[in-house]
């Protein structure tokens, strides 16, 4: 029968911040999955948005079906934090932590 199963990987880094202007975005559409590394810690307490775009210019607050907000919640150092199915629906993705967070190179591991 068939052979082993193909699929892309790769590790970006990218730019992830309090201030969306800041973020730098990550292109999804070659991917179905990716884990997101922070260097140093967010806040106590802080979540991270994902705003998405289908154009890497216009980006937009992800929601759920109840209007609610798609997280990643309270991410800590040295911890590696999946993303969403739902994100992937998107071409482009950026970070945006509720809390105060310089722009810090995260690494992205993603996957086709």
């Amino acid at each position: 029968m068939g052979g082993p199963i193909l699929r892309d990987s790769v590790s970006v880094t990218a730019k992830v911040s309090s201030v969306l202007a800041d973020a730098e975005s990550v292109d999804l559409t070659d991917f179905s999955s990716a884990i997101v590394i922070f260097p140093s810690t967010p806040a106590v307490g802080t979540n991270v948005n994902f705003y998405v775009s289908a154009d890497n210019t216009n980006f937009f607050l992800l929601v759920d079906n109840a209007g609610d907000a798609v997280l990643l919640t309270d991410p800590n150092v040295s911890e590696a934090a999946a993303f969403p199915d739902d994100v992937f629906a998107a071409h482009y993705v950026k970070l945006v932590c509720t809390a105060s967070y310089a722009a810090t190179d995260c690494t992205f591991m993603l996957k086709g």
